[in-house]
């Protein structure tokens, strides 16, 4: 069980108080202390130590589909300042909204935490005969909390049915369907947890007009790179709504699959990003690196072939995840040497093959003797192209393309490098090799 702390009794009026505030906030700025004083409301009244001085069993339970977390790790998303205060106020105006066409809401939250905080401190806002809600845990423990929440905001008459189950499998009562389906049971590109089953099973028991909250969970994949922060959009990896939770239930799983196009671009655009973008309900929604929910995840140096695929696969199993499958350009120490009279842009001799031997260093792939023997002529390019020597091997080191490293001397050296001085430094550089070889 979760570790109860010593607080003062809170009083309905606090957690009612702080949710109005938290529903007219416009900003995380404007709702951290609104949050503050209704999660620390319902800590108390639950009994949950959030932050316990000893350790913690992870109570977490693994589903079929995914991880269910703990009652205290689903507490501590409460702290998520943005996707508390959106996800709050989606679920009020959806609510709002179905009121405006019937008499009442029934609605089914799915992976409630233990303080149901998506939808029990709106509860009082609503009278027992516009909403009547299912809440369903698979944690006794968070049920049992909840229980304290309800109670303590006196709207047990509108709860129809607590449920301790597996919302992965879970089947609700004969002839019982629901106008809002509410789960927030994901981390960031959908991984993990079992959101994706959790819709594709309930939302059978959606009535005709029924809802999903969130409404929609897009998932994107970019080129990426991390020297210009550069993103290029390769397309939609898949978007968890309504019509992807259907077609899963009915055996269809084309859309857990797909390709995309990897376009011409620069040597740099190393990475994959996958972006999670979540419409809760209308209006409201979670934008990349909003929430907890929307930071980007990153597959780093993948080096993608242009003109090539970028094939993808959802797994929905234990552990959902992506698996990726490209194919990569060859890395820099993947690469036999470059003779010394490879060049680049500024034309200078040996300049490539000292970047392509730091690279090969930094692998563990450069031959010792190699090393040793061209060092005395490294040091004689930098010295003739005016850069000072440290500096010099940090950049080289540090470059993932050549035409940086050729930038950096442009302006790094204490001369215009000019056609004339190109070609003086090339005579020196082969007088030296042709020592070497000697």
């Amino acid at each position: 069980m979760i570790e109860a702390g010593t607080h003062d009794p809170i009083s309905a009026d606090v957690i009612i108080d702080a949710t109005q505030k938290l529903l007219g906030a416009t900003s995380a700025g404007d709702a951290r202390h609104h949050l503050d004083a209704l999660v620390s409301a319902l800590a108390t009244v639950t009994g949950i130590d959030l932050y316990p001085s000893c350790y913690q069993e992870d109570l977490a339970t693994q589903t079929g589909f995914g991880k269910a977390i703990s009652p205290l790790e689903a507490g501590r998303c409460a702290w998520d300042i943005e996707r508390t205060r959106i996800f709050m106020a989606g679920v009020y105006q959806a609510i709002q909204d179905v009121l405006q066409r019937q008499e009442k809401v029934e609605l089914l939250y799915a992976g409630t935490g233990p303080f149901g905080l998506l939808l029990a401190p709106l509860a009082p806002l609503f009278s027992a005969k516009r909403l009547r809600v299912t809440l369903l845990d698979i944690h006794e423990a968070s049920l049992e909390a909840l229980q304290k929440v309800i109670s303590l905001l006196k709207v047990s008459d509108r709860v129809a049915h607590f449920v301790c189950a597996d919302a992965t499998v879970w089947t609700p009562p004969k002839g019982e369907s629901y106008d809002i389906l509410l789960s927030e049971t994901m981390k960031h590109m959908l991984q993990q947890e079992p959101q994706v089953k959790i819709f594709s099973h309930l939302q059978q028991f959606l009535k005709p007009s029924g809802v999903l909250i969130p409404a929609s969970v897009q998932l994107d994949a970019w080129l990426h790179s991390s020297e210009s922060g550069k993103n290029i959009h390769l397309g939609e990896l898949l978007t968890l709504d309504l019509s992807m939770a259907s077609a899963l239930h009915a055996g269809d799983d084309s859309c857990l699959s797909g390709s995309l196009l990897i376009p011409q671009c620069e040597e740099d655009m190393t990475d994959l990003k996958v972006t999670t973008f979540i419409r809760i309900y209308g209006d409201h929604c979670l934008q990349e690196n909003q929430s907890q929910l929307t930071l980007p995840r990153y597959k780093k140096n993948i080096r993608p072939v242009p003109g090539s695929t970028l094939n993808f696969h959802y797994h929905l199993n234990d552990y959902p995840d992506f698996e990726f499958s490209y194919h990569s350009r060859p890395a820099v120490a993947d690469l036999p040497l470059p003779d010394s009279t490879e060049v680049g842009e500024l034309g200078v001799y040996h300049l490539k093959r000292i970047w392509s031997k730091a690279a090969h260093a930094k692998a563990g792939k450069l031959d010792e003797a190699v090393r040793s023997r061209e060092w005395l002529l490294d040091q004689l390019v930098f010295k003739l192209l005016g850069a000072p020597m440290e500096k010099a091997l940090a950049t080289i080191y540090q470059s993932r393309r050549f035409q940086d490293v050729e930038q950096w001397f442009k302006e790094a050296s204490e001369d215009d490098i000019s056609a004339h001085r190109v070609s003086s430094i090339n005579a020196r550089v082969m007088d030296e090799l042709e020592a070497l070889r000697g």
